[in-house]
């Protein structure tokens, strides 16, 4: 099981790797934006890497994580909770491979992201 989950992120990680020229840069979504939903509408449209989104089957806390990768291995948390839905900027992407990948997503959060990124 190590070995497949290891085959697929250096997939992802080779293949952003090789698409990073034609990609935007995080720094075009640094403007302001009214709100956040108006960012993600942006995000969602534009040609960054979409990772799949990772949705968990808890009633409270995380229940659903999306990353937007970017340039120079950051990009963008998407994280939805069960009373709201927070955006983080440049987290980098082994951060959002060890938050799939930990055993306790929400302790995850609290403990590596929530505190340590700047939530939009």
């Amino acid at each position: 099981m190590k070995k497949i989950v290891l085959l697929i992120t250096m997939s992802f990680l080779f293949l952003t790797k090789a698409n990073a020229e034609k990609k935007c840069s995080c720094d075009d979504f640094n403007k302001r934006f009214e709100s956040q939903s108006e960012l993600v509408k942006t995000l969602e449209e534009s040609d960054l890497e979409f990772t799949p989104t990772f949705v968990t089957l808890s009633v409270r806390g995380v229940q659903s994580v999306s990353y937007y990768y970017c340039d120079d291995d950051h990009g963008f948390l998407l994280v939805k909770l069960h009373d709201k839905e927070l955006l983080y900027k440049e987290v980098p992407l082994s951060v959002w491979f060890e938050f799939i990948f930990a055993n306790s997503l929400q302790s995850y959060y609290k403990d590596e992201i929530k505190y340590d990124f700047i939530a939009i």
